[in-house]
């Protein structure tokens, strides 16, 4: 009696040390059980149903196989007939049910509807039959899970309802009851799709919920259950009220739930799976986090062999995967394909789960294909497409979805292997698709749009071919596609993505037939897009550069600049700081932002706004990098009008800042950091909206760029597929554009790669010494006197002439300016060409380059900002040798710090060599540095820039720590090593190389070169650069350009190999 007593308590109030005193006192009194009496088996009954408590709780299979045990002799303990055996059959039944539930065993399932039914049959009337039945509807709607047979779900229903009707009204069994019935009718909803299935169920989990006093144990599964109902209702019905009540109850129940109770994963599960479903209705992206983060839980507190384990780490792959589709990061698509391998690993293939498994992991691959373009990564997306369809019975609401997935890995097969039989296929799958969804259903328009793209798709292979075909191809992807926009909401997250499509409907339209009404339709089609504030950015993005290309194709030039405009205007969205940069780069490749913005300048220029070329052309260089800078700036304007403002976003700033400096390749931002990138874009919203700060972190104009060309004109070339021009701000009063005929992507492309040609025969590239050789800055070598490489330099350098210096300086002598310090700011690939190299050996113009012309106007004021001292501290760092390194010796680094230590006379000199250049001193050493020398070797790292590095006795010193640190001081460093200008071919205006990035730590002035120099080159040229930089005591910062131009010149003179003297360069103020 005690320790039924102890068990009631437990049902009633949870706590885990009631059922540890029922479970020993039944333990007691079952010792204390005389032989062969029938309490006996009561005991056995009681002891198995306190275990079966116990593994709700802590989630134990040892207690299943004790409660089983338990049961089978309490059968075995009474005779044939006896009035008892009914109850033991029912528990039995219970145990088995609950080991199918663990091990997955269908014989277990099979032996708890058999005992089940045993003991429903035994019973004629009374209570114990109503909850017999209860309990055997459970087992029949988990045997209709199982084993999809429509029959069992039937039954279920049936003795649920007889369970039910035999309680009397307020009985406290009602809303456990009223919940498994729900739960059938779920099932059947899913099954046949009647909607009245789905209303009843909620309605029923509604009541249940509400008549279930506060504080029961068993509180927080109804509330789960009617969140799960919830969100089907959502998805049924597109009722944001329903998506929201899931979140709620969802919330009620996680919060009514002790820590470690096994629930409780499956609890956080769902929650994830309601802010998942949120994100895809509203686009918002710190739903998507939250969904990831709640998914993380569930899988991270589940245990390895836990049944539910793959159903959690599906749900966490799907949400890697639409976060990947939103932000373009690739971590996140192969975590997305980890956690859907495993889930699909864990899961039976007579399963249920196990089509759903291979569709989610089906579309990982399709997306690994499209964004790496391996051929394998398709085929096994239609591999496993095509099984989550063969494994899903007709009728099921869940096959129109997977013919879908399958569908569109077929399409991207077609678009590969241009297979007529691909596309029918593909076509076959897209059109069941539409036909197997129901009129209303809130997926019909996205696969009416995917069936559109098909046609869309056929029209492109075969309109020259078969034009009639491809012609009804065009109207029937224009229907399709006008329906999708017709029956999808305006605020919904993809209803921009259909309007794109239809815009480009009307298009090929217009292409046919050239009917006026057709263009109208594309321009209101594509202004309607870049106005949704629903829209994804990068949907705006290409929205606003295809309208920008028509309207300039029909030449309107309002509307082509205005599509422009908006185009820039996305990008900061579009390249957000809560995506690490390696991903930014992807997005700005993938979304060919380049070519945008080359499109833009020229549309600019030949419409007469050369303004408005120069802030086009400003805003699409170094993006990534100004991002980097903008959480540094200190922002004192905004602090002395509105402290607290100022506060908030430095330290928001200062977390991000820390956050991007550790980023890596093994990096996945998680919750906290995107959070924290979301809230500093909201505070810069709140700012903007401040009296005087409309602008603030806003995109300059012309008139405050225009400064730039205070102390020399700056050269901006616009590099474009067709129209090429240089964009001269000969002061900041006057500007000038010029077209370069002789200048296109493709020429500059073409270049670049008859210089990477010559750089190759001189062995810049390849390691190793041999004779005739001379090591370079990275232990590699150079070959003295090559003719094909003499012509291929020389080409170079006359095309260089031709094509862009003799026409930019005839407009600058038509200027009267014929000598004295020009910047480049070269685009796309002009990035690596050496320009200043063009110019002859008696030209007496001092060139630099600058990334953008906001960089040479901020160096200019930290010039300006800085006290001026009698004396200037110079760093010297140098590294004759690496341990266990020979071929990286540098023998002439010793004598070159000698000529700089010569040259800066009474200056306060310090050196660090070899042993002493470690990695921490050394950064100590920068921090408090005035004039740095780096005589070393250095190494650019191309897909993770801030990895770029300097090598130094014990390791690497990357540009992400210098870039971390505080540089108060900095005026000038001379990068006296390998690779410090180059940067990622790839990605042309996104160049954060060494001496890029030293500049962007702080430093005014820096001396790199684009390839790698000689050892013997270090020596004279820094004697000659620092003799004309402390000829007069106190060196000018400003005079670095022109002593480099004078250490150069000397090369030249001596007669050195182009490829020694080319690659110096000078960047900064």
């Amino acid at each position: 009696m005690i320790a039924i007593t102890y068990q009631t308590r437990f049902k009633r109030l949870g706590n885990v040390d009631d059922l540890t005193e029922s479970l020993e006192f039944y333990k007691v009194a079952l010792a204390a059980m005389p032989e062969g009496s029938d309490q006996t088996a009561l005991v056995m009954q009681n002891l198995a149903g306190a275990h079966r408590d116990k593994f709700a709780v802590l989630g134990t299979s040892q207690d299943i196989k004790l409660a089983l045990g338990y049961d089978l002799e309490a059968v075995k303990v009474l005779p044939a007939g006896h009035p008892d055996l009914p109850i033991m059959y029912h528990s039995l039944g219970l145990s088995y049910r609950l080991s199918f539930e663990w091990f997955g065993s269908l014989k277990d399932l099979e032996l708890a509807r058999d005992n089940g039914q045993t003991a429903v049959d035994g019973v004629s009337e009374g209570p114990s039959l109503a909850n017999f039945q209860y309990q055997l509807a459970g087992t029949y709607k988990l045997l209709y899970q199982r084993l999809g047979n429509l029959s069992d779900l039937e039954v279920s229903i049936k003795y649920v309802k007889a369970s039910i009707d035999a309680l009397p009204a307020g009985h406290q069994s009602l809303p456990l009851r009223q919940q498994e019935l729900a739960a059938s009718l779920k099932n059947r909803y899913y099954r046949l799709g009647n909607d009245a299935d789905l209303r009843a169920a909620h309605s029923l989990g509604k009541l249940a919920v509400d008549t279930m006093p506060p504080g029961h144990p068993y509180l927080a599964y109804l509330q789960y259950d009617l969140a799960l109902t919830s969100l089907e209702c959502f998805k049924a019905w597109d009722s944001l009220e329903d998506l929201e009540a899931g979140k709620f109850w969802q919330l009620r129940a996680i919060e009514a739930t002790p820590a470690g109770h096994p629930e409780l994963p499956s609890f956080y599960q769902n929650l994830g799976n309601a802010y998942s479903l949120r994100y895809t209705r509203l686009g918002e992206l710190e739903d998507l986090e939250l969904a990831i983060k709640n998914s993380k839980e569930a899988v991270g507190a589940t245990p390895p062999d836990h049944p539910a384990l793959p159903i959690y780490q599906q749900s966490l792959g799907k949400s890697y995967h639409h976060r990947f589709i939103r932000l373009g990061n690739l971590d996140d698509l192969y975590s997305a394909i980890k956690y859907n391998e495993a889930a699909l690993l864990g899961t039976p293939t007579d399963q249920p789960e196990f089509p759903l498994r291979n569709q989610e992991l089906g579309a990982t691959y399709r997306d690994l294909y499209i964004r790496l373009g391996d051929i394998h990564h398709l085929e096994k997306a239609i591999e496993y497409n095509k099984l989550a369809v063969e494994k899903t019975p007709q009728g099921h609401p869940e096959l129109a979805g997977r013919q879908l997935y399958l569908a569109a890995a077929y399409l991207r097969f077609f678009l590969h292997s241009n297979n007529k039989e691909h596309w029918n296929l593909s076509h076959k799958y897209y059109q069941e698709a539409v036909n197997n969804t129901p009129l209303g259903h809130p997926q019909l328009p996205a696969r009416k749009q995917n069936l559109a793209h098909s046609y869309v798709v056929r029209s492109m292979a075969i309109h020259i071919s078969n034009p009639k075909l491809a012609w009804q191809d065009i109207l029937l992807a224009l229907k399709y596609r006008a329906e999708a926009v017709e029956s999808t909401p305006s605020n919904h997250p993809d209803f921009a993505l259909y309007q794109l499509d239809l815009a480009a409907s009307y298009d090929s339209c217009f292409q046919v037939k050239h009917e006026v009404e057709d263009l109208y339709c594309v321009f209101y089609l594509l202004e309607a897009v870049c106005r949704n504030i629903s829209a994804f950015p990068g949907i705006v993005l290409i929205a606003a550069s295809y309208w920008a290309t028509v309207a300039f194709a029909a030449d309107l030039p309002e509307l082509c600049l205005k599509a422009c405009s908006i185009a820039f205007s996305v990008l900061p969205d579009l390249l957000w700081l809560g995506i690490p940069m390696k991903a930014r780069h992807d997005v700005l490749y993938e979304y060919g932002v380049s070519g945008m913005i080359a499109s833009a300048v020229s549309a600019a220029i030949q419409y007469q706004k050369p303004e408005l070329a120069v802030a086009f052309l400003e805003q699409g260089q170094a993006i990534t990098q100004r991002q980097l800078l903008e959480l540094q700036d200190d922002s004192s304007q905004l602090l002395n009008k509105y402290p607290s403002h100022a506060a908030r976003l430095k330290q928001i700033s200062f977390q991000l800042w820390h956050q991007k400096m550790q980023e890596d390749e093994e990096t996945t931002f998680g919750l906290d950091f995107h959070v924290l990138a979301n809230d500093r874009r909201k505070l810069i919203h709140e700012i903007r909206s401040l009296p005087d700060f409309q602008d603030f972190f806003l995109p300059h104009g012309y008139k405050k760029l225009s400064i730039a060309a205070q102390n020399g004109p700056v050269i901006m070339i616009n590099c474009h597929d067709n129209k090429s021009h240089a964009i001269i701000l000969v002061s900041p009063e006057k500007l000038q554009t010029i077209e370069l005929p002789h200048v296109s992507n493709f020429e500059a492309k073409k270049q670049l790669g008859n210089l990477r040609k010559a750089l190759s025969i001189c062995h810049i590239e390849a390691r190793g010494l041999e004779a005739g050789f001379e090591k370079s800055r990275a232990g590699r070598v150079f070959h003295r006197d090559t003719a094909e490489a003499d012509f291929l330099f020389k080409k170079l350098i006359w095309w260089l002439q031709m094509a862009i210096l003799e026409p930019v300086f005839s407009v600058l002598k038509e200027h009267g300016i014929d000598h004295g310090r020009i910047w480049w700011c070269p685009s796309g690939s002009l990035n690596y060409l050496p320009i200043h190299a063009a110019a002859s050996l008696d030209s007496k113009y001092i060139q630099s380059y600058t990334p953008t012309l906001e960089a040479l106007i901020n160096g200019r004021k930290h010039h300006e900002s800085l006290a001026s001292e009698r004396l200037v501290k110079v760093s010297a760092i140098g590294i004759t040798r690496i341990k266990d390194f020979p071929a990286l010796d540098l023998p002439l680094v010793g004598k070159e710090i000698e000529q700089i230590h010569i040259a800066t006379k009474m200056q306060e000199f310090n050196q660090v060599l070899d042993s002493e250049a470690t990695v921490s001193h050394v950064l100590e050493v920068i921090k408090s540095a005035q004039w740095l020398h780096l005589a070393c070797h250095g190494q650019q790292h191309f897909t993770e820039p801030l990895k770029s590095s300097i090598i130094l006795s014990d390791g690497h010193l990357e540009l992400g720590q210098i870039l971390e640190s505080s540089l108060p001081a900095a005026e000038f460093v001379f990068l006296s090593a390998c690779q410090t200008a180059m940067g990622n071919a790839k990605l042309m205006n996104e160049a954060l190389h060494l001496a890029g990035g030293f500049i962007a730590a702080g430093f005014q002035a820096a001396i790199g070169t684009l390839w790698n120099m000689a050892d013997s080159d270090g020596p004279l040229v820094s004697k000659i650069v620092y003799q004309r930089l402390f000829s007069e005591g106190k060196p000018d910062v400003t005079d670095s350009a022109e002593a480099l131009h004078l250490a150069v010149q000397s090369l030249r003179k001596q007669g050195v190999p182009f490829q020694r003297w080319m690659p110096f360069i000078h960047m900064g103020i």
